[in-house]
């Protein structure tokens, strides 16, 4: 995933935290829809109980990434984005909309040739999840980060505002009270939570760029440490409810929830970030181009429709999950769909991203020409 204005120099220490982010990601979708499945109340953890203890630590060490990684995605946006008052959602809406067109087109093929079960409702399950991937990859749902990025981009020329006209004291006041009401208690079930935690790690982005002084390097073990110490912590908080899920009241599970939720994920993304900040490796070429197509890596792999796919059939993650070969398939399996979809998108990049923005600028400008004053 990538910040939608241009940057003529990318800094490649910030690209290869954009790399592990998307890991990180990766990783919790092993872990969530592979084993977990996503689940909540008794029916939950079914699988997981089924492997060792060494499995079971493996799958709950992966799984925080997800919420993690998406932080610094979007720290990273606010970190480029805080100074600038012109904003662009061109690229990633083109490149939403060609990853809803060939999904779409792989998972009917899917379907009618029997790989895929077809599902009882062909309205529900197919025909309104294609049609908002093909026509509305921006604000559609079918990718949250994309629908949560636009509507944070849409505010930007009003908000970078605001956070631009706040000193020190008072940015830090706000990350406060934004981190406590909408953040923290935003969790428990507001209606655009997705969007608000966006603002939420955006605006830590911003005041890192603005008011952050660079760690030095004598002191990046205590940022390693603090970074290890708070994902274990999540990781236990994510066994203790996958282990007691069908008897924790309701209360303790949202209270074990909240430590990850308002503690561990933001101390894991800003330790990450400031360590990477910290770090100067100049512009490496090979890193910059990975980086590239971490959005495209998660549109391949996240699609909905696609998981049942991906982490099912191809690589029957609940089956071998009881193996004792789980830990060492599991990362292999992880870095595996990076480099796959890492490959993809380069080959997107270099056969029909050109011509999508080229023509994409002339139909703009051609309307703005025509219709706009």
């Amino acid at each position: 995933m990538q910040h939608a204005a241009k940057v003529r120099t990318r800094k490649s220490n910030f690209e290869l935290l954009r790399v592990i982010a998307m890991i990180m990601i990766i990783a919790h979708h092993f872990a969530g829809h592979g084993i977990q499945h996503d689940l909540e109340g008794s029916t939950a953890y079914v699988i997981w109980r089924n492997g060792s203890l060494l499995n079971k630590i493996v799958d709950c060490l992966f799984a925080p990434g997800g919420k993690i990684g998406v932080g610094i995605f979007f720290m990273l946006t606010g970190y480029f984005l805080i100074n600038k008052r012109s904003f662009s959602l061109k690229k990633i809406v083109l490149e939403g909309a060609f990853y809803g067109l060939i999904n779409s087109i792989i998972y009917i093929i899917l379907l009618y040739v029997g790989v895929l079960p077809m599902p009882e409702s062909k309205v529900n399950s197919i025909l309104i999840p294609i049609m908002l991937a093909v026509f509305n990859p921006a604000t559609g749902g079918v990718w949250w980060f994309i629908s949560a990025y636009v509507m944070l981009i849409l505010l930007l020329p009003f908000f970078n505002k605001l956070l631009n006209r706040f000193t020190k004291e008072g940015y830090f006041i706000f990350l406060v009270i934004f981190w406590i009401i909408w953040y923290s208690i935003g969790s428990l079930g507001t209606p655009y939570y997705y969007v608000t935690t966006a603002i939420f790690f955006y605006s830590i982005g911003g005041f890192i760029r603005l008011f952050g002084k660079k760690i030095e390097s004598k002191r990046r073990i205590f940022l390693i440490v603090f970074f290890i110490i708070f994902w274990v912590i999540d990781a236990y908080c994510i066994y203790l409810n996958a282990l007691n899920i069908s008897t924790f009241s309701r209360i303790k599970y949202l209270l074990i929830s909240q430590v990850q939720i308002s503690i561990c994920w933001p101390v894991c993304a800003v330790s990450s970030f400031k360590l990477f900040e910290s770090i100067n490796i100049g512009s490496q070429e090979l890193i910059n181009k990975i980086a590239s197509t971490t959005f495209g890596i998660y549109l391949i792999h996240e699609f909905g429709p696609f998981r049942s796919l991906i982490w099912d059939k191809i690589f029957k993650v609940d089956l071998l999950y009881a193996s004792r070969w789980f830990p060492l398939y599991a990362f292999l399996v992880v870095i595996v769909v990076f480099i796959v979809g890492s490959a993809i998108d380069m080959v997107r990049q270099v056969l029909f991203e050109p011509k999508m923005l080229q023509t994409a600028t002339t139909l703009i400008n051609q309307f703005k020409i025509k219709y706009m004053r």
